[in-house]
């Protein structure tokens, strides 16, 4: 199904109904830097508000990847970045939408929708340009994670440069990683009246958006933000006060 074909504007995102997207991801492929940006940042806060998917996520990412197919993307590195982020996002908790007809758990559908092109993304490992944006992809994989970690391997052996075959084996270190189970990692444990809390918030919040209403993002780190994310984020800034120390 393509763009056209779906009903967009019976499709929630984060500023309301959806218009407005499809015209948006044409604009990915346009000539000119600052419409790709402008359409990049637009697509982002609006199909992952604070790193959660909504409703028109689904719909976004098939669409990107049927663009990328067909080759019609001039820099694919920054549709295949977009890719990733709305491939995994997060939510407050499950949720259910309606797919065609089928009750489909929200984060799982765009994961399966992301991780169902592993072909697609390999065949980008040949560009230079966007050789790093669909490893990011691939690495992050999770249901499809070994299947991944074999196509990766075979692009290895095939890499035509000691820098593309390093490349690529980091990127396999980083699909192991993630998928790695450690005690050692922090936890996050939300207490049941925040957790409720904050699934009211987030259902008032999307009462709102059904309406017409907008619902600015936050910034700051929330308890839904994955302990692994926080981690990362920790280390990154401990590293960057350390190398300012040392200037």
């Amino acid at each position: 199904m393509t763009s056209e074909e779906v009903r967009w504007s019976d499709v929630a995102c984060f500023v309301g109904r959806s218009d407005h997207i499809p015209s948006t991801l044409a604009d990915l492929s346009s000539p000119d830097k600052q419409v790709r940006s402008k359409a990049l940042r637009l697509l982002t806060h609006d199909l992952a508000w604070n790193e959660n998917v909504c409703e028109a996520t689904p719909y976004a990412i098939r669409e990107i990847v049927q663009r990328l197919e067909r080759r019609e993307i001039a820099h694919p590195e920054e549709a295949l970045a977009l890719l990733s982020t709305l491939g995994n996002g997060e939510a407050a908790h499950p949720e259910l939408i309606d797919w065609y007809g089928r009750a489909v758990d929200l984060l799982s559908l765009c994961r399966e929708l992301m991780e169902s092109n592993l072909k697609l993304y390999v065949s980008y490992l040949s560009d230079p340009s966007a050789r790093l944006r669909a490893l990011d992809v691939i690495s992050s994989y999770r249901e499809r994670a070994e299947e991944a970690q074999a196509e990766l391997r075979r692009a290895a052996d095939l890499a035509r440069s000691t820098e593309e075959r390093k490349e690529i084996m980091a990127a396999i270190d980083d699909l192991r990683e993630w998928n790695e189970t450690s005690v050692d990692e922090p936890t996050v444990v939300l207490s049941g009246d925040l957790f409720d809390r904050k699934i009211s918030e987030r259902k008032a919040a999307m009462m709102r958006i059904g309406q017409g209403g907008y619902v600015a993002p936050v910034s700051k780190v929330g308890p839904f933000l994955s302990a692994r994310r926080y981690l990362i984020r920790h280390i990154m800034r401990l590293l960057e006060r350390s190398e300012r120390q040392r200037l």
